[in-house]
């Protein structure tokens, strides 16, 4: 009987780490998703917005996935959750910026973000900083809204 009881406290043992673990990771992606979109606001959001001079933009209707996370990573991808990518440096941002300006300066017309990203080969989330930082200099300037927003050459 004294083996049955250590095997069953032996299993909730293994039961109860599993669920904490499982639990922390989401929390922590969760956190990861929040912090990302309230960073991606703020890029988005113009100073005088930001200290109430202007009414606030409206909130977007997409929400974050639920995508399950993977298991059983490497020890060397445990610093950084799945689908992560480490923070860029200046010069990586710079270069960006630089064909984006390029970009809008062929484009006389006007260029959208979707479309720079296709030509640029790059993710969503790679655009907003590079782009605020030619908004903050003047190389380009903005027209527009959301999704419909034109991007040109100053």
């Amino acid at each position: 009987m004294s083996d049955l009881r250590k095997k069953i406290q032996e299993l909730t043992r293994r039961f109860a780490e599993e669920v904490a673990r499982t639990v922390a990771e989401s929390i922590y992606a969760s956190s990861e998703d929040f912090a990302d979109a309230v960073i991606e606001a703020i890029s988005q959001t113009s100073l005088g917005q930001l200290v109430g001079a202007q009414e606030p933009p409206r909130r977007s209707s997409t929400r974050p996935s639920m995508r399950p996370r993977r298991r059983g990573r490497a020890a060397s991808s445990r610093l950084l959750p799945a689908g992560k990518k480490r923070r860029r440096d200046s010069e990586t941002i710079e270069a960006l910026a630089g064909d984006i300006a390029r970009l809008c300066k062929q484009h006389a017309d006007g260029i959208r973000a979707e479309e720079m990203r296709k030509v640029l080969k790059v993710e969503r989330r790679e655009l907003p900083r590079p782009i605020a930082v030619l908004l903050e200099r003047g190389a380009i300037t903005k027209k527009g809204q959301k999704r419909a927003t034109l991007y040109f050459a100053a």
